[in-house]
């Protein structure tokens, strides 16, 4: 690094870097969650099922639904999810199964970059904040008023990528 314009561009590079991966982080989790909504309503087709082929074989229906009310609405349910999501087609668990090893498995990944860029950023902000300090760019209450609302910021937003 050359100059402080350059120290500053790369900070602000590697901020946007640090939004990318938490977005990317928040794709990967709603794939999962997606996963986990399909494996739970192909769970819920598969054990249901052959209560609706009784039922569709039954000569009485009105009293085997209303025997078995609970099984079909069950049945019902997951034949509606995968209509509205799925096109209609019900995937198979295994493959759902390995999905979902293999996003979390990206989701690890993706922490630990994500880790090694907030690492990275931490360390460029301290540099910028040393080279301002060495300058006296900044006087020092405005410095500590910078840095109490960076602690707010962190503070009402959370844990970013737990």
């Amino acid at each position: 690094i050359g100059s402080f314009d350059e120290l500053r561009q790369k900070k602000s590079s590697m901020a946007n870097a640090v939004s990318d991966a938490a977005e990317d982080f928040r794709k990967t989790e709603g794939e999962i969650r997606l996963t986990n909504e399909m494996i739970h309503f192909t769970g819920q087709y598969y054990a249901t099922r052959t209560m609706h082929s009784d039922f569709m074989r039954s000569r009485t229906k009105a009293r085997f639904r209303s025997q078995h009310q609970d099984e079909l609405s069950r049945y019902d349910e997951a034949v509606r999810y995968f209509k509205e999501n799925n096109a209609g087609k019900i995937p198979l668990i295994n493959e759902l199964r390995e999905r979902k090893k293999a996003l979390a498995t990206e989701r690890e990944r993706q922490e630990k970059e994500a880790e090694k860029i907030r690492k990275g950023l931490k360390n460029l902000q301290t540099a910028v904040s040393n080279v301002e300090v060495i300058l006296d760019m900044k006087t020092l209450p405005e410095r500590q008023n910078q840095e109490l609302q960076v602690q707010r910021k962190k503070r009402d937003r959370g844990p970013e990528l737990s």
